[in-house]
């Protein structure tokens, strides 16, 4: 797929797919035009160091987007006939309608019965996706499911498809395969009286035939076309950082990081990578493998063993290929590549974590060396190990400020700029501190504390999200707390749109960690506590310019009466190098249910 980039006013665009021309009603058919279907144009808008629109941990994704998620899945359902209509973009598994962008009649195969009535062909050319597409599950003619032929075939009795993939060349109506009858027997346009009507490069389309049957009666509308579709292959994070554990296989010790033996790992060069591993197996690196028990030594640029259990390595420009063992032990570890950029090679991806890395690269053409890659993978591994998944089609005109807020919806995470990288992060449970602060860390009386009315705060949260067991369509997850709304006097509705989700399970767990994080605190014990979190700002100095979005820190202060745990929400320094930072109380509560167990 090809994108392009341009600046408006200082804000980046974003249009997919110019290359797709207009086709436009001529008639009967529809003759091809000049010009271009743009998907999508808006910015990105920063607010110091976080990415307007993301989904800080007590709004979720709060912006406001082309649809609701009922308007959504409705217009997913449809197929259109347009010629400013975009070229969808699709990730992870759907059911959809294409756009129209070429259709004819004649009588090639059914001629006209002036006696018992009107039997005609119709053709058309309908657009799926403008980009390589993983698997084709099933195409429905009207509420029937077609019978797959293969070749990429299906039929009906009055409805014939053929599925053609994505390819970089533009095809011919008259030049490809038609399906022509419930047979699967195929003939080329040019045989079937066709037009010569140029196909655009870089689309997956399928060819249409359907038969109106006057004589019988029987087909005398034209059936609405949709697919379940596997969508976009994109690149994928391999193994870099994360926990490290060892288990005997036949006999013998190995290293599992993040539960794959001996897993080969992509270090990007100029990225920092953590390793938490178990004292009696010191996991180090070297260029020989094995290290030292093949007579090769330790490798130590850019890396700091900062405990017995730990080691991060910040992976040097021009770093050889690494070898990962145990320093006890021999034959436990592996390869850790260290290439100058992710691997090109696509795969079929759910990952929140994948599907934003593609939005930013193919979408808005950053470059790789701007993406601090171990903070996607490490996102990635948190998405896993809290079955966050995300599927999602760019369907209509958005804005990719909204479109990156309708993924970062599916995980609670955050996007943002620090150190002249773009990270990632989720809000999720027993994350790390990163700090201790400090009365001495807080610049003069700059610290602000607040805490909404509980009037004000939502006491029940509707999460919207896409059923596919109802075709596709939306459907509610519902927390609420009776208690609180007892005490609130009221019932106290904040209504969340998750557009990527389709998994109740998945909806349920945003649901209610989304009331959590409005509604309970924390006492000193780390008991659940009917208490509306505590939001803080205040500057600080440069000591502590390390600190970022999605950062735990601890604060003790006086005007506080115990030490709290909070996340940065945003970060911003001015030109004197004070730092300006937000927050809201962080507690292990709001990630785990009534009963005291994690959610995630």
């Amino acid at each position: 797929m090809s994108n392009v980039i341009k600046p408006i006013l200082g804000i980046a665009a974003i249009v997919f797919a110019p290359q797709l021309a207009p086709l436009l009603l001529s008639g009967v058919g529809i003759a091809a035009t000049a010009g271009a279907v743009a998907v999508a144009t808006a910015g990105v808008v920063l607010v110091g160091a976080s990415l307007v629109g993301s989904s800080t941990s007590d709004s979720m994704a709060s912006a406001v987007d082309i649809a609701s998620v009922e308007g959504y899945a409705g217009a997913k359902l449809q197929t259109n006939k347009s010629n400013i209509a975009p070229v969808p973009e699709i990730y992870g598994e759907h059911k959809l309608g294409g756009n129209i962008i070429w259709q004819d009649t004649n009588a090639a195969q059914n001629s006209n019965n002036t006696t018992n009535g009107y039997n005609r062909d119709y053709w058309a050319i309908i657009v799926i996706a403008g980009h390589e597409i993983q698997a084709i599950n099933n195409i429905f003619a009207g509420e029937t499911t077609m019978t797959a032929r293969g070749g990429n075939k299906f039929t009906t009795e009055y409805v014939h498809i053929e599925y053609y993939e994505y390819s970089t060349s533009a095809r011919n109506v008259q030049t490809i395969n038609w399906v022509k009858n419930n047979l699967a027997n195929v003939e080329t346009g040019n045989n079937l009286g066709l037009p010569s009507i140029t196909i655009p490069a870089k689309t997956a389309f399928l060819a249409v035939h359907q038969v109106f049957d006057g004589e019988n009666t029987k087909n005398t509308a034209l059936e609405a076309i949709t697919v379940k579709m596997q969508g976009k292959k994109i690149r994928t994070m391999v193994g870099g950082g994360g926990v490290v554990t060892v288990q005997s296989v036949s006999g013998s010790n190995k290293y599992f990081i993040n539960d794959v033996q001996q897993q080969t790992l992509e270090l990007i060069e100029g990225n920092t990578y953590v390793f938490n591993y178990p004292s009696a197996h010191p996991f180090k690196f070297s260029t020989t493998s094995n290290g030292t028990h093949a007579s090769g030594s330790e490798y130590t640029t850019g890396v700091t063993h900062n405990s017995s259990t730990q080691v991060t390595i910040t992976v040097a420009s021009g770093a050889p290929t690494l070898y990962y063992y145990c320093g006890s032990h021999s034959g436990m570890g592996g390869t850790a590549n260290t290439p100058a950029a992710l691997p090109s090679s696509l795969t079929y991806s759910t990952n929140p974590a994948e599907i934003l890395l593609d939005l930013l690269t193919t979408g808005l053409g950053v470059v790789d060396a701007d993406i601090d890659m171990a903070s996607f993978y490490t996102s990635k591994l948190d998405c896993d190990a809290a079955g966050f998944t995300c599927d999602i089609a760019l369907i209509q005109q958005a804005n990719i400020q909204s479109i990156i807020s309708d993924v970062l919806a599916t995980c609670r995470g955050k996007i943002f700029h620090s150190e002249s990288k773009w990270k990632f992060k989720i809000d999720t449970k027993s994350q790390s501190l990163a700090d201790t602060l400090t009365s001495d860390d807080v610049l003069g009386n700059s610290l602000s504390i607040s805490m909404a009315g509980s009037a004000m705060i939502a006491n029940k949260v509707i999460l919207k999200y896409i059923d596919p067991a109802d075709e596709y369509l939306s459907k509610e997850s519902v927390k609420e707390d009776t208690t609180l709304q007892t005490y609130d006097g009221q019932i106290v509705t904040k209504i969340l749109d998750a557009k990527g989700v389709d998994s109740a399970a998945q909806a349920n767990k945003l649901c209610e960690i989304a009331l959590n994080s409005l509604r309970y605190s924390e006492d000193a014990s780390g008991n659940r506590v009917k208490q509306t979190p505590l939001a803080i700002s205040f500057a600080t100095s440069v000591k502590n310019a390390h600190l970022e979005v999605g950062d735990v820190i601890e604060l003790n202060h006086t005007l506080l009466d115990r030490v709290r745990k909070f996340l940065l929400l945003s970060t911003m320094t001015d030109q004197s190098g004070v730092i300006q930072i937000s927050a809201r109380e962080y507690a292990e509560t709001h990630f785990k249910n009534s009963s005291g167990s994690y959610l995630i």
